[in-house]
């Protein structure tokens, strides 16, 4: 019964392309690896909304790495328009003698589940809204939230697959420059 009650939200996720697993085979040592991550990422928390780690530094990534994983995503900059980066969370495994990361990249986290949430609500009442009062305010309504609800989920979608991609290049960086 442990955690079977929420189960189905990772798997909505993956369904709608909104998280995705993903495995990297890293060409170096693991201390090594550690090692580079730790001089091309900034180590901060980035998980406080209001951190001005997010925002302050010179390196593009900021994230955490332990011996078992890391934690990373594309730090935010002013006036930046991709408010809402994909995050990455990677758990490393020694298979055959060579180091691989399995990663599961994310866009829904946080704060964004409540904007979900809201949006949700929104729609779904306009939607009851308009079955009992045929109103042009209604239709615009459910038509303006519907627009924003596929937007947003392009939107999510796309930094996934952005951030998979630059992984991926980030980390074959990482690890031929060792």
């Amino acid at each position: 019964m442990q955690g079977s009650k929420y189960n189905f939200v990772p798997k909505l996720l993956f369904k709608l392309g909104l998280s995705v697993n993903h495995q990297i085979e890293i060409h170096s040592p693991k201390h090594k690896f550690i090692e580079s991550f730790k001089q091309n990422v900034d180590i901060a928390d980035y998980n406080q909304n209001l951190s001005f780690s997010r925002i302050k530094g010179n390196k593009e990534y900021i994230g955490k790495i332990n011996r078992n994983g890391f934690e990373i995503m594309r730090r935010n900059k002013f006036f930046d328009r991709n408010r809402f980066h994909a995050k990455a969370k990677a758990e490393f495994k020694e298979i055959e003698g060579k180091l691989s990361a399995v990663i599961n990249i994310s866009s829904i986290f946080g704060v964004f589940l409540i904007y979900l949430s809201i949006i949700t609500i929104l729609l779904i009442s306009a939607g009851i809204y308009l079955i009992f009062q045929y109103t042009s305010f209604t239709i615009a309504l459910g038509t303006l939230l519907i627009v924003l609800n596929i937007q947003t989920y392009m939107f999510l979608r796309r930094n996934v697959q952005v951030l998979k991609f630059d992984l991926d290049k980030f980390i074959y960086y990482l690890s031929k420059q060792v």
